[in-house]
């Protein structure tokens, strides 16, 4: 077992290293008869998927958006050992901003099943901002809930989000959001249909309401760069036709996040309010990092602890442990922690990133009807964002 173990660490490292090196000469090479160089050092300008820019409008600017994200992940555990590479994310799309204030974006989703394939719309709103006091959003869009579901997993400083939060998100979906900022203070307030479609969907599913409002302390408290609290809130009405949620009534996430000198620091804690026979469920994350590399090379560590309050009301993640070939009652369990210790090298900023760790799980089963799970995950990712 140390000896196969010891060959798929090889293989990981590997696959990971040939992800890196593949993407980046497929970049670098470009268009035949261009110089590399200077191809590599367009990437790097921020303004190149710019279409078009004026002052005089009505077109202010109009914008090309993509995602293209590989990821490999090995399972080794003691319900079977499972493996797979995917096309993680492939997205495309355009934002045009247009008299001053206004916004529309349009992405869709082109990956299915690992399959390049039209998926459905990612995202599809228009946004009105005429200060940063207030900006209206209107359409299909990410219902913010929670730290870590809410930063961008182009941001993200782990590979794949915890179960916990994984487990309680909320789907994109058709809504209106308001949000703003006062100073030190933002707020954000959303309503949203609870029917979720690959396109719009409609209003079939009854509702689902956000809210979050945050304060940034870091003014207030000397070597700081960001001292951020939060508060999220969600309310699920409780139809039974929503595909939105899952069936949680009230849930919370309080969080932190934190930055000085090379250290970082996102933290919350969660709790969600089970409805329809489902278990309530709380936990917490921490997530400290270090930029061992200025602007290049972080370390990042996080462990998750989630529980629920009765039989079975947790769920293994679908990334990588329910590929587990023997998992027994779905995967299903009471008590839940893990821990993440992995890199994220920034090759261009945020915008070209490969990621590579290993995560260590485990399911409790408390009832005993089969829902144990311990497992160790190999994973590693290159994402591409523009």
């Amino acid at each position: 077992m140390k000896l196969r173990r010891a060959r798929m660490v090889i293989k990981f490292t590997c696959m990971g290293a040939g992800l890196f090196a593949g993407f980046c000469g497929a970049i670098a090479c470009g268009e035949s008869g261009s110089n590399p160089g200077d191809l590599w050092e367009h990437l790097e300008e921020n303004d190149w998927p710019i279409l078009y820019k004026s002052k005089k409008g009505p077109i202010d600017k109009w914008s090309l958006l993509g995602r293209f994200d590989l990821q490999y992940g090995h399972l080794f555990s003691d319900q079977g050992d499972a493996e797979d590479f995917e096309i993680r994310r492939l997205r495309f799309g355009t934002r045009i901003k247009f008299l001053d204030d206004w916004s529309f974006k349009l992405v869709a989703d082109l990956v299915a099943d690992n399959e390049v394939t039209y998926g459905g719309l990612e995202a599809a709103h228009l946004t009105y901002q005429p200060s940063k006091h207030l900006k209206i959003r209107l359409g299909k869009q990410m219902a913010h809930f929670s730290q870590e579901w809410s930063t961008p997993s182009s941001d993200l400083r782990v590979i794949e989000r915890s179960l916990l939060v994984q487990q309680i998100r909320p789907r994109k979906s058709t809504g209106l959001t308001v949000a703003g900022k006062w100073e030190q203070l933002d707020y954000e307030l959303g309503v949203f249909s609870g029917e979720f479609d690959r396109e719009f969907g409609g209003n079939d599913g009854g509702l689902f309401y956000l809210a979050s409002v945050g304060y940034d302390f870091s003014d207030l408290i000397d070597g700081w760069r960001d001292f951020d609290l939060r508060l999220y809130y969600m309310h699920n009405d409780g139809d039974r036709g929503n595909s939105g949620l899952k069936p949680y009534g009230d849930s919370y996430s309080a969080a932190i996040k934190l930055r000085r000198d090379r250290f970082r620091l996102a933290a919350e804690a969660i709790y969600a309010d089970g409805i329809q026979g489902r278990s309530d469920a709380w936990g917490f994350l921490i997530t400290p990092s270090w930029e061992l590399i200025d602007d290049k090379l972080d370390l990042v560590l996080r462990y998750h602890y989630a529980k629920s309050d009765r039989r079975d009301g947790l769920r293994l993640r679908t990334r990588y442990e329910r590929m587990a070939p023997n998992l027994t009652d779905r995967g299903r369990g009471e008590e839940y922690q893990s821990l993440y210790l992995g890199i994220k090298y920034h090759i261009i900023e945020d915008r070209l990133v490969f990621m590579a760790g290993g995560e260590w799980a485990e399911m409790q089963d408390h009832f005993g009807d089969g829902g144990a799970f311990d497992g160790f995950s190999f994973l590693s990712a290159l994402r591409f964002d523009f």
